[in-house]
């Protein structure tokens, strides 16, 4: 059959055209038939394995097949090739033609050139070629697994290089790893409330209930609230969640949410946490402690929270009069240096004699409210405005 299709000596991959449409392909992509000059210029030959080149009669079941056995040949040999269009000039076609022996039409090899006109890839740049460079599952597996642990894509590339050997063994490269760790995030777009909203119910549904949560959206869909707590959660504060603290301090990066830790301390002075929450703003702390006492069945004897004027307003509401409330003083200490002078609290010594007694366990009411009236006269800090707050705000907490 004369209907010919392949990579002829053009640089085209596809169906043979006459003279004149060849010589327009070739003004379009700037190729110049060198068939002439061939012997004129200085050529470079592929060094590879004469198993993998191909050869004149060559046979190939259709054009898929066809151009694989190229990019593999193009892999190994130095240089690269597209399925439109030939990215270097090598003189090579197909002919689509009848195999008598099978009765099948197939491809055959009728020209091959192996010379290029161009310097070809060493073997350490061969590592950098597109057909070289293939994102395969198990490097889409490990960006993702490496995500869920919050490690980036340029780390995971380095700890995948470390686990093969080389960069020349990993198959990627750690633009390709960024790339992939981009598209999971394009593809997970506008669905990650729905993503993490479904695994809850299933968390739910596989552990009989133990694991627990609540959720709000607003009128558009978009979600506004969510509480959840797990098994070990739920056991941790039976056992010590007389008392509980609440931080309200954090933020997440992309959605500017409010992260809401319920933290206690165990038998052993470690921090356990008990729930944990995400708010969109600050005017949701009545539905959320809410929810934690409908879910963990009791309140606490004492809550703990920084001084967020939203959380002292419901609290009281919420809880019962026998929960006590206390600002954290972790909080209110590390405000020092905003409100009297970073140089101040550094070069005096003024720190480090009201933390002997703001830090005592041992001190008597008493004993503070005396501690604190000397500390303060000793560095002329009576009339301090914000000092003299906190200090009268002791008494309503």
């Amino acid at each position: 059959m004369d209907h010919n299709s392949g990579i002829d000596s053009n640089g085209t991959f596809g169906m043979d055209v006459d003279n004149d449409e060849v010589q327009s392909i070739n003004n379009y992509y700037g190729l110049h038939d060198n068939s002439d000059n061939r012997e004129l210029q200085e050529t470079w030959i592929p060094k590879c394995d004469s198993k993998v080149k191909p050869y004149v009669g060559q046979l190939f079941s259709n054009i898929d097949t066809t151009f694989d056995f190229y990019t593999n040949y193009g892999s190994l040999g130095g240089f690269t090739i597209r399925d439109d269009y030939v990215s270097c000039e090598v003189d090579s076609s197909s002919s689509f033609v009848s195999d008598s022996s099978t009765n099948k039409e197939r491809y055959s090899v009728s020209k091959f050139f192996e010379e290029h006109n161009h310097e070809l890839a060493s073997e350490s740049e061969k590592q950098f070629l597109r057909s070289n460079r293939c994102m395969t599952d198990l490097h889409m597996k490990f960006v993702f697994d490496a995500n869920l642990t919050n490690i980036g894509p340029t780390r995971a590339f380095t700890i995948f290089k470390a686990m093969c050997g080389s960069y020349g063994d990993v198959g990627a490269t750690a633009v390709d790893f960024k790339n992939w760790a981009r598209a999971i995030k394009a593809f997970i777009g506008k669905h990650d409330a729905d993503m993490i909203i479904q695994k809850f119910k299933d968390k739910n549904e596989t552990t009989d209930n133990s694991f627990a949560y609540e959720y709000q959206t607003d009128s558009s869909a978009h979600l506004t609230r969510i509480f959840w707590v797990d098994a070990r959660g739920r056991e941790s504060y039976d056992l010590f969640g007389d008392v509980l603290s609440v931080d309200a301090t954090y933020r997440t990066n992309k959605y500017s949410m409010v992260f809401v830790p319920f933290i206690g301390i165990d038998n052993h002075g470690k921090s356990i946490t008990f729930a944990a929450a995400l708010l969109d703003n600050t005017t949701n702390f009545a539905w959320l402690f809410e929810v934690f006492l409908q879910i963990m069945g009791r309140p606490p004897k004492c809550i703990i929270t920084d001084q967020c004027p939203a959380m002292r307003a419901v609290i009281p509401n919420i809880f019962p009069k026998s929960t006590i409330h206390r600002f954290c003083m972790w909080h209110i200490v590390r405000k020092f240096p905003s409100k009297l002078g970073t140089v101040f609290c550094a070069e005096s010594p003024f720190m480090e004699k009201l933390k002997r007694f703001v830090w005592n366990d041992h001190v008597t009411p008493a004993e503070f409210e005396e501690s604190w009236i000397s500390t303060l006269k000793e560095f002329k800090l009576e009339n301090n405005h914000w000092l003299s707050e906190i200090y009268e705000i002791r008494k309503s907490q």
